[in-house]
């Protein structure tokens, strides 16, 4: 009896794109530059590191357009600052002497002139919830 293995693909992990660490790529640049090595070579030499083949590529090309596999200044994340956290955190819970006065994701957004990804971000992780505004509903009895 052939039993057959069905490799399932997770489309989450298909769709997103990889990062590397700074050893990596290293890794990368050097077999490209001194082994003369493109991506599915350096797959296949470093199977353990479960890299994908686009990816590589990705940054061969990052490295032959710019002669660099840094990322491109400017392109940190400045919207989840300490300061930005702490405004968050500070609009998301109620004050003592004014029970009520949370904020929902929207309002803090507009009001720190920031995402409201961004705010769900750092609400995230920081495991706090933002109120929600509910749309008052009349029962029919």
């Amino acid at each position: 009896m052939v039993k057959l293995v069905l490799e399932v693909v997770n489309i989450k992990t298909w769709c997103f794109q990889m990062v590397f660490s700074n050893d990596d790529l290293a890794v990368i640049k050097i077999s490209f530059e001194e082994k003369s090595w493109r991506g599915k070579r350096i797959v296949q030499e470093h199977l353990r590191k479960n890299w994908s083949r686009q990816s590589i590529n990705r940054v061969i090309n990052k490295l032959i357009e710019t002669g660099s596999v840094a990322r491109k200044p400017g392109s940190a994340t400045t919207a989840t600052t300490v300061e930005n956290a702490e405004s968050v955190e500070q609009l998301c819970q109620s004050q003592e002497n004014a029970p009520g006065t949370h904020q929902s994701q929207r309002k803090m957004a507009s009001t720190l002139n920031i995402s409201r990804s961004s705010v769900q971000r750092i609400l995230s992780k920081k495991q706090l919830k933002a109120y929600k505004r509910m749309q008052k509903t009349v029962s029919k009895y």
